[in-house]
């Protein structure tokens, strides 16, 4: 009977979520075929067909919000992993990876 509630209950929180309507870059194979850019940033992003229809005023605020922190957090770890490929000394670890100011 666990066993039971255990599988219920992942299948439930599966169908739960869901992929963002966005993707950063052109990803056919999930229908993110037009591309767009954020209006703070100028950051690329890909959407489907009805994206217009359903995201408009503060809805399409959020989604370029999102894009916008994706791409950043995107940035900052291709960052720490190119400090990590570069700067590692054997038997040591680069902890932080600077931000620019």
């Amino acid at each position: 009977m666990p066993i039971l509630i255990l599988i219920l209950v992942s299948a439930l929180s599966q169908l739960m979520v869901s992929s963002p309507p966005y993707s950063l870059s052109l990803r056919p194979s999930v229908g993110h075929i037009h591309k767009r850019v954020t209006d703070h940033l100028n950051v690329i992003y890909y959407v489907a067909d009805t994206f217009s229809q359903e995201y408009t005023g503060s809805s399409l605020k959020t989604v370029e919000r999102n894009v916008e922190d994706d791409y950043i957090a995107n940035l900052r770890n291709n960052c720490w992993k190119e400090k990590q490929q570069n700067h590692e000394i054997p038997g040591e670890f680069l902890v932080t990876c600077t931000e620019p100011r």
